[in-house]
């Protein structure tokens, strides 16, 4: 497995130490995830099931112009 190195101040090292202990990870593994966070972002699971489920009046769709009401637009 490639590796890479970092280089931090020794304060920034113990702050990452210790959120890595926190989190019961290694100091590896807690910085490629924070790093791969970033370049991969994701949703938490679940997170595609949430669509539609508010289940209150004030949320509805706001009436619709007809197409023919419409501001004519310039052709390009």
């Amino acid at each position: 497995m490639p590796q890479i190195s970092l280089y931090v101040s020794q304060p920034d090292l113990v702050k990452i130490q210790n959120a890595a202990a926190r989190e019961s990870q290694s100091v590896s593994k807690w910085v490629i995830t924070r790093i791969m966070t970033h370049m991969e972002p994701a949703y938490p699971p679940g997170y595609e099931a949430l669509a539609g489920c508010i289940q209150d009046d004030s949320f509805c769709r706001p009436e619709q112009i007809a197409f023919s009401e419409d501001v004519l637009r310039e052709s390009l």
